[in-house]
């Protein structure tokens, strides 16, 4: 593989570029203030094979870390001591993959044009990853999802004569793309503390229903997958999901790192970010100018910043939990989803997962 092709490669993988940066900066590669320059600073080097080499198995490292740890939808289901045999039995079982892929191929890998036909709305299972002592299991899946961009045109200025034709007597035309790109999502399964993570792949996902959406889908295949491979028990089985809200304290007091900043969105969906006021330890429900401003919208998006010293002191987590207006009164919340927007370090991921558990 080419410096080029693992570019791209990471590329398709859309990763924020803070993250991205941070990661660059500490494994010592070039840098730059965008993807296409970092193409250019890669292409204008004159390096040994040697050495190239190594940058390539780099970027193929930090694309490895994004599929895993970057962008992730997830909840948590958590079941009782009773039930552990049956996540047991899910970590020792040899799963029958549902997408075959190519053999030799690189895991996990972003397929080519010619493959997306291949790939579902519903995940299909590629691999099952258990760690060495094969206490916990990592399922993962490849899917299809659709991305839809709106762009606008002024028929003014359209130079073809057939544009101007069809368009005779309208001053705009809207055009909607719909453009097909592949999802790498995960299930980890954890017998020991009764719980299974799904982590949906969110580095497409721009709004909260549809992290819930494909939260639901994943969550389908998994029961579907487990009853049909491991124990029908599972066609029944009830997941009780977890309540991230009251943990989020644990996350942002304490712990690595340091807090940034905590915010929220608005009624016109721009996040109002900031810190909050001294006294109150970040807490939004305390906060009555939060609350003030959360009546005015009914979905809201809680974020949280950290700074983590990873990567050279620069690198940040921002980790969102979904919420709405209620969920600052009186009434106890039930947000349990949590968004890892910009996390590509395994030690980051498990620290905040540890602490919303």
């Amino acid at each position: 593989m080419t410096i080029q092709t693992a570019l791209e490669q990471l590329k398709s993988r859309s990763p924020k570029f803070s993250t991205l940066k941070s990661a660059l900066v500490h494994r010592g590669l070039p840098k730059s203030n965008n993807m296409i320059n970092l193409e250019s600073k890669f292409s204008n080097q004159t390096l040994p094979a040697a050495q190239i080499h190594s940058q390539v198995q780099t970027l193929e490292r930090i694309y490895k870390d994004n599929v895993d740890w970057g962008d992730k939808a997830v909840q948590f289901a958590i079941f009782e001591p009773a039930d552990k045999p049956l996540l047991d039995a899910l970590v020792a079982h040899s799963y029958v993959p549902q997408y075959v892929e190519a053999r030799g191929s690189k895991f996990p890998r972003q397929v080519d044009d010619t493959e997306m036909d291949g790939l579902s709305i519903n995940p299909q299972l590629v691999r099952c990853v258990t760690n060495a002592t094969r206490t916990t299991a990592t399922l993962y899946f490849y899917g299809r999802g659709y991305e839809t961009s709106k762009e606008e045109f002024a028929v003014s200025g359209m130079t073809d004569s057939i544009s101007q034709q069809r368009f005779s007597g309208y001053d705009h035309v809207v055009a909607y793309r719909r453009t097909a790109f592949q999802r790498i999502d995960t299930i980890f399964i954890d017998p020991a503390n009764l719980r299974i993570e799904f982590r949906v792949d969110a580095t497409r996902l721009t709004r909260i229903a549809d992290a819930t959406r494909t939260l639901v889908i994943l969550k389908d295949v998994f029961r579907s997958l487990a009853q049909s491979q491991v124990n029908s028990v599972w066609q029944r089985k009830t997941f009780k999901l977890a309540n991230f809200f009251p943990k989020i304290e644990q996350l942002y007091n304490g712990g690595d790192g340091r807090l940034s900043s905590l915010g929220h969105n608005t009624a016109a969906g721009a996040t109002n970010n900031g810190k909050m006021r001294r006294g109150l330890g970040g807490d939004l429900k305390a906060d009555p100018s939060h609350q003030a401003s959360l009546t005015a919208s009914l979905t809201e998006k809680f974020s949280i910043t950290k700074a983590y010293p990873y990567y050279n002191g620069i690198s940040t987590v921002l980790l969102s939990i979904p919420g709405k207006a209620a969920d600052t009164s009186s009434v106890p919340p039930t947000i349990n989803t949590a968004i890892v927007e910009d996390c590509i370090n395994e030690s980051q991921f498990i620290e905040m997962m540890r602490k919303l558990r």
